[in-house]
């Protein structure tokens, strides 16, 4: 076996889950990523996947350590081991001349002892569908299309939308998340032929799923509001994990 399917086999015990996407997506991830594992006796123990990403810091574009699949047998955990691996993680990056490492933590305490802090908040919606605001009509033109159709204006919407801290997406990052990890739906707001705005979502049961919804302009979020509230007679709620910044309320 490899060391990548060994990973993968401690992913999917310490999780108990496949990983988003399946197998594939977890193996192209590893394509642009550093692996840090820990073994005794030949087998492996401890795992963390250390991404290579990139975001935006005061207009400038520099490297970013995305932390992952921390993960270790139960009869292995409390030796030390992941956290010398988080060790190690640290002071590669440091000698990379790494700027930033994000992680969501499973233990807040567990990592403040590497020096990371909590920077990032986010509102978390459930709104009766038929309480969604409705969205002004305007002259824009939404269309549902399909990722492959619709990846060049996302990401065009998505580079002139990116704020401090926000993570740069190049050709990697968009198909590892909408080609393998998942398949959601897609919705681009267009002024003629110019993209101004793009919802990404799915369905959930009774529930209209918002993954991602970027806006260039009112005319584009007015737009963008109106077709998420013409789901309202299929669906019982919006859910919609946003931004500090966006005030639906």
């Amino acid at each position: 076996m490899t060391l990548e399917a060994a990973c993968l086999e401690l992913a999917k015990y310490a999780f108990h889950k496949n990983p988003t996407g399946g197998d594939r997506a977890f193996y192209k991830l590893l394509e642009q990523s550093s692996l840090h594992t820990h073994t005794e006796n030949g087998d492996l123990t401890s795992m963390i996947v250390d991404t290579h990403f990139q975001v935006n810091f005061q207009g400038q574009t520099v490297p970013m350590s995305g932390i992952g699949y921390v993960a270790s047998y139960p009869e292995f955990r409390g030796n030390g081991a992941a956290s010398q691996l988080m060790t190690d993680i640290l002071r590669e990056n440091y000698q990379n001349e790494t700027f930033f490492s994000y992680l969501a933590p499973f233990s807040y305490s567990f990592y403040s002892k590497f020096g990371y802090s909590y920077v990032f908040n986010q509102k978390h919606y459930e709104i009766n569908a038929v309480d969604f605001p409705v969205g002004a009509k305007t002259d824009l033109t939404v269309k549902r299309l399909a990722y492959a159709t619709a990846q060049v204006d996302l990401a065009c919407v998505h580079a002139q939308a990116v704020g401090n801290g926000s993570l740069v997406r190049g050709d990697f990052e968009w198909s590892y998340y909408y080609d393998y990890k998942k398949q959601p739906h897609f919705a681009v707001i267009y002024d003629q032929t110019e993209p101004r705005g793009y919802v990404i979502y799915d369905f959930d049961g009774m529930n209209f799923v918002i993954q991602e919804l970027i806006t260039l302009d009112d005319q584009a979020k007015n737009a963008a509001y109106r077709f998420i509230a013409s789901h309202a007679g299929a669906f019982d709620k919006i859910i919609y994990t946003a931004p500090s910044d966006v005030t639906l309320e």
